[in-house]
């Protein structure tokens, strides 16, 4: 099984705050996966391959949840949606940088025609913060 835990990128910039210098998320954008994305976020994507925003609470106890409206996306084939890829930026922006993979509570089957739609309560985030 894959682990779950912070990309490289995530990782290297939040250690670089140690050094005082700034970090910060433009924008919180969901990718959907049929299977753990892998190191880079991309390992199987969903047919359905738009990233879409979403906002979340300031975090409090080391976990934050999500506000406003949920993400949800017109699916266009069937297929069991597993996972998801957490990015700085929708797909097609170039300088969208790969945040960290989460697991869904329980997959989710989807067929064309579906509206998935997302919330905090679907999402198995990991343990930032120690008990």
């Amino acid at each position: 099984m894959a682990t779950i835990g912070l990309s490289e990128y995530l990782a290297n910039a939040w250690l670089g705050t140690l050094r005082n210098v700034p970090f910060t998320v433009p924008i919180t954008c969901i990718q959907l996966h049929d299977g753990h994305p892998g190191a880079l976020g991309t390992s199987n994507v969903s047919e359905v391959t738009s990233r879409k925003a979403m906002t979340f609470s300031a975090p409090d106890d080391g976990a934050t949840e999500a506000t406003g409206e949920p993400a949800q996306w017109d699916m266009t084939d069937p297929e069991t949606i597993s996972h998801i890829s957490v990015w700085s930026g929708f797909d097609g922006d170039v300088d969208a940088k790969y945040l960290f993979p989460a697991a869904l509570k329980a997959p989710r089957i989807v067929v064309e025609g579906d509206v998935l739609i997302l919330t905090a309560n679907d999402i198995e985030f990991p343990n930032l913060a120690a008990a």
